[in-house]
């Protein structure tokens, strides 16, 4: 059996590092109104990512996930709430899970792994207009 830190799928460098040492990764703390959270499952194979995404005056201020699955499903998670910090709502739907798969030079057929992470992301953002109605 392989030791934790060799990559036996032969992944990309950057989806390895991702999945060794992620950023962001954890939850925050919903203590006020201004975090929301957002979480997708994949029912064939039981991966799930949750994020959590902290907005003020229209623009993400921090976000964190926590995601069982794949290489490529946590690394994609890790690529998002980094790239979403920062980030106006309104530009948000510029973040898709075929991008996050392409910049992570994942293989194409993990690409569901990337879309896990955006339908998280999408239901967090439905909270965040829920909240502002």
């Amino acid at each position: 059996m392989p030791a934790y830190s060799e990559n036996p799928s032969g992944y990309s460098e950057k989806v390895w590092s991702r999945f060794r040492h992620p950023a962001h990764a954890g939850q925050l703390e919903q203590e006020n109104q201004q975090v929301v959270t957002g979480s997708s499952r994949d029912p064939a194979t039981g991966e799930v990512v949750q994020i959590w995404l902290h907005v003020e005056d229209g623009r993400i201020i921090a976000a964190r996930f926590k995601a069982l699955g794949s290489p490529v499903t946590i690394a994609a998670a890790s690529l998002a709430a980094e790239k979403l910090e920062g980030m106006p709502i309104d530009a948000t739907q510029q973040l898709s899970g075929r991008t996050l798969v392409k910049a992570l030079s994942a293989p194409v057929e993990k690409t569901s792994c990337g879309l896990l992470v955006e339908d998280a992301i999408r239901a967090a953002l439905k909270s965040v207009a829920a909240a502002q109605s």
